[in-house]
């Protein structure tokens, strides 16, 4: 479904380094990467599990469908069978594993019975069975499991949370302290069964309490924390009082706090992150050299509002066209940005990045970028992002669109969609945040 709106010798080029990218880094690829089935252990990036029960996979997140298809197609008739949870269109046909769809990034009714059932899978293991879960981001939102409060009130949270500005392991942080099976809870609902997570990772840093909202991992945060990211973002007082009451409750230790180091023996537990943003970053790198591009990788670690952050990109862009080296080269970014919702317009965080850079970029020529979210969905809509080159003023100015006030409604899918500059890919079966990729050198 790959639609890239670049023209040119340059344009093709930039779209077959960001097409060879995406292919190395889906679900399915890297987990055969990763894991192997040697005798009665499996092999997860050297490290040895004894089989010694049935092997059953937990699969959320965007990619959960390729991931879980990597691990059948490794771990074949060893596998018992298993449960994977996506996102509305993101599933697959799978051969030992149901899957489940349901709500991303609002949770809905669907995620909420996805949620029991993967309590009830976890709950069901014995001593030496092996729970194989493979982890992407959007778990948090596809596995809602409110505790003490109703999912239209978890809803109603998250809704708030999005559109406040607030990072992932902010809204996270709350996240886990509503609900019976994040921060590390899945994990006591295991025991005593083996824990092997792997992750694909769509947080800065890799913080695994953050991913997914940690559903295995442990957490440091605590119930006042989430309390105070709540009043941080002017929040607290527009929430439902059943979500009140049940954050005071685990202030006063009448509510279960998520999993602890000192909880239980970590021993039996293998996890290892095998892709994140900083790996999808190096892989560009390596497709652009194929290409005969010389690339340069800034930083996997953006974050800021996105029309700030686009402020920054720009001026690095502008460096690099001003500069007497004349070689094809591809500047790339890496991160997630946030947008602090205040139009009524429609898109998202890389889509607004990409209206501000062109703003940014005005007058200048030679160059074309590509600001897009890896998981094929940036935001509530159906674009993976956006492209930007020294055209994309002229063109809003023939149409007659102001871009700053689209700007300042969040409006740039709209603004993109009339001069058919919207990058759509369709599920990429892949989640490890956001790139922004720069071409320049080319006359």
């Amino acid at each position: 479904m790959w639609k890239l709106p670049l023209d040119g010798e340059s344009g093709r080029i930039l779209e077959e380094i960001l097409k060879r990218a995406f292919e190395r880094v889906r679900g399915d690829v890297v987990v055969k990467d990763n894991l192997k089935l040697s005798g009665d252990c499996l092999v997860i990036r050297g490290k040895r599990v004894k089989i010694e029960g049935d092997i059953y996979i937990l699969a959320i997140g965007k990619a959960s469908v390729a991931m879980a298809k990597g691990a059948e197609d490794i771990l074949g008739d060893r596998l018992k069978g298993g449960l994977v949870v996506t996102k509305y269109g993101f599933s697959m046909p799978l051969g030992r594993c149901r899957v489940l769809e349901a709500g991303h990034p609002i949770p809905d009714e669907n995620g909420l019975r996805a949620a029991r059932a993967a309590y009830d899978l976890v709950r069901g293991l014995s001593d030496g069975d092996i729970l194989f879960v493979l982890i992407s981001g959007g778990g948090s939102a596809l596995l809602p499991a409110p505790d003490g409060i109703s999912l239209e009130d978890k809803m109603f949270v998250t809704d708030l949370l999005l559109k406040s500005g607030a990072t992932i392991q902010e809204i996270n942080c709350v996240r886990k302290h509503l609900s019976f099976l994040k921060g590390g809870k899945l994990r006591k609902a295991a025991y005593p069964a083996k824990v092997v997570t792997m992750v694909l990772s769509d947080v800065i840093g890799n913080d695994l309490s953050s991913i997914a909202s940690g559903p295995t991992f442990v957490d440091s945060t605590t119930f006042e924390d989430a309390v105070n990211v709540l009043k941080r973002y002017g929040l607290w007082d527009r929430l439902p009082s059943s979500v009140r009451k049940h954050l005071r409750e685990g202030i006063e230790g009448r509510a279960q706090e998520t999993l602890k180091p000192e909880d239980e023996d970590m021993n039996d537990s293998v996890t290892e992150i095998i892709g994140d943003n900083r790996y999808f970053c190096g892989v560009l790198c390596d497709a652009a050299i194929e290409l005969g591009v010389s690339p340069i990788h800034f930083t996997s670690f953006v974050e800021g509002e996105a029309r700030e952050v686009a402020k920054v990109v720009a001026a690095i862009v502008k460096e690099h066209l001003f500069s007497d080296e004349r070689k094809p080269q591809l500047l790339i970014f890496g991160g997630e940005t946030t947008v602090k919702v205040q139009g009524s317009g429609k898109g998202g965080r890389s889509q607004e990045l990409a209206l501000s850079l062109a703003v940014s970029m005005s007058g200048w020529k030679g160059y074309k970028v590509v600001s897009l979210s890896t998981d094929g969905n940036d935001g509530p809509t159906d674009a993976a992002g956006a492209v930007v080159d020294d055209t994309t003023l002229l063109k809003a100015q023939n149409r007659g669109l102001n871009p700053l006030s689209y700007l300042d409604n969040n409006d740039s899918y709209n603004f993109f969609n009339a001069l058919e500059g919207l990058v759509f890919t369709g599920p990429t079966q892949t989640n490890v945040n956001d790139v922004v990729v720069a071409l320049v050198g080319y006359t």
